[in-house]
């Protein structure tokens, strides 16, 4: 199916709208990815940069989820499960409850951030939560 959209998106110049958990389906036909959590938007970009180097924790488990022989995949995905706890409040970051990463500057609901050309991620820890894993 999704090789006939993509098909269709080429012989006739469309836009394909595609929902789907598996972020790896759609590495063949996606140009751009955008990654909800709890109806926000957390991350977006081109589709190779979010698959291969995710901005935001909720991306990147998603990633880890796929399947793979790659063994670091699952390293990462125990890695960045974090604690379920109680649902955040309105105001707070839609993925805290479950972000191994998050601490008090999560309190505020992080605003999407440029980081490179055509690329956002909505986390205050963008940039460095990927050298807090500890392996």
């Amino acid at each position: 199916m999704l090789r006939l959209l993509d098909g269709l998106r080429r012989e006739l110049g469309l836009a394909v709208v595609v929902i789907s958990h598996d972020l790896d389906s759609l590495a063949g036909v996606a140009d751009r990815i955008a990654v909800l959590y709890r109806g926000q938007v957390v991350e977006q970009g081109p589709a190779e940069a979010v698959l291969t180097a995710p901005l935001h924790p909720y991306s990147a488990l998603l990633v880890a989820s796929a399947p793979s022989l790659d063994r670091t995949h699952r390293t990462d995905l125990a890695l960045l499960r974090g604690p379920a706890a109680a649902p955040p409040a309105a105001s707070d970051c839609a993925f805290a409850h479950r972000c191994p990463f998050a601490d008090a500057d999560c309190a505020a609901r992080p605003a999407p951030t440029a980081h490179g050309p055509g690329r956002s991620a909505a986390c205050h820890h963008a940039p460095d939560w990927r050298a807090r894993l500890s392996r």
